[in-house]
């Protein structure tokens, strides 16, 4: 039994492969002493990691009381499973991405959009040969807003996630979370365009995928293609 973690920039995910339910919990739970209650029977820990070696070092420290083994951690390469790198420095890139591209290339095996709509919105383009072809990183729609509040001392907004209108406001508050909305609207359209136009396909996750996909008007959103990329990168 393959246990899997995800760390990214909010939430720590984590499964067992093969069994579909991913469990999460925020990162500033985690902070304050949250953990997650590990199975049974587990041969083997895949993880990745955006968040910083302090979340790293949990899992390792837990993993390692728990199972009395070392966690196989993923890392982003020049080339994997058919998927060649852009980046001079391969480092440079998240390895979610990585994983993420490794997922959906292997799945599609042809031209290819991976979208991932978290803290940030991430969008890469690969080929039928599965080069990478460049790509967008993107302050995610819960993001934009607070981007605003770190330059300008007048506008305090609380943000509303579950506000998706992309009206013009009547209000700070209003105008800020709107467009906010409307830029996602847009980003979301631009990248059906663009898939159309490459005919490519588009494959989707993070917290906000869903959404950006019934926006998209097209694309399979897949909640754990990170996760799925581990498969790729590590066996």
């Amino acid at each position: 039994m393959i246990l899997q973690f995800d760390a990214g920039n909010t939430f720590l995910k984590w499964r067992i492969e093969g069994q579909g339910t991913i469990t999460r919990v925020l990162n500033t739970e985690l902070a304050q002493g949250a953990m997650p209650e590990l199975p049974d029977g587990v041969a083997t820990v895949e993880a990745c990691s955006v968040s910083g070696s302090e979340v790293r070092a949990l899992v390792n420290e837990w993993v390692e009381q728990r199972y009395g083994f070392s966690v196989n951690w993923a890392r982003t390469e020049a080339a994997q499973a058919g998927v060649t790198n852009s980046y001079q420095r391969p480092s440079d890139m998240g390895v979610d991405r990585w994983l993420a591209m490794l997922a959906g290339f292997n799945q599609i095996q042809a031209p290819v959009c991976v979208v991932s709509c978290g803290t940030a919105i991430t969008i890469d383009w690969l080929s039928a040969t599965g080069k990478h072809q460049g790509g967008y990183i993107i302050p995610g729609v819960g993001l934009l807003p607070r981007a605003l509040f770190a330059d300008t001392a007048q506008v305090k907004v609380k943000s509303d996630p579950t506000e998706l209108r992309s009206t013009p406001g009547v209000s700070t508050e209003q105008a800020v979370r709107f467009g906010a909305n409307l830029v996602f609207e847009a980003l979301a359209k631009s990248v059906a365009a663009e898939v159309v136009k490459r005919q490519a396909a588009l494959v989707v996750t993070g917290g906000d995928g869903e959404r950006f996909v019934e926006t998209a008007g097209m694309g399979d959103y897949q909640e754990g293609l990170v996760l799925d990329g581990l498969r790729w990168a590590l066996r």
